[in-house]
């Protein structure tokens, strides 16, 4: 049987690379694990640096909730609209 607090803790001592890995195994994984608030604020996801705009952002499935878009050039005051709602957006340089 399955519990959505061992996912929980799992997912605690995994990288933010692992989880959506192992959210890949199977549709309940991936809905107790993406579309979970705590999990997903816990985890840092990194904008790739050949992104050229967050619009795409909108277009999934699950909420960002911890965001760290150093290292990428393009995004500009534009993209800032599709930030709503971040809970932890890392702008150091």
């Amino acid at each position: 049987m399955f519990c959505r607090d061992n996912l929980t803790i799992i997912s605690d001592y995994l990288t933010t690379n692992a989880i959506i890995k192992l959210s890949q195994c199977c549709k309940v994984y991936y809905e107790n694990i993406m579309l979970n608030e705590q999990i997903m604020k816990s985890h840092i996801f990194t904008v790739k640096k050949e992104i050229k705009q967050l619009d795409t952002i909108k277009n999934y499935k699950y909420k960002i909730y911890n965001l760290d878009p150093n290292g990428n050039n393009f995004i500009g005051d534009g993209d800032f609209k599709f930030l709503q709602g971040i809970y932890k957006l890392n702008m150091q340089m």
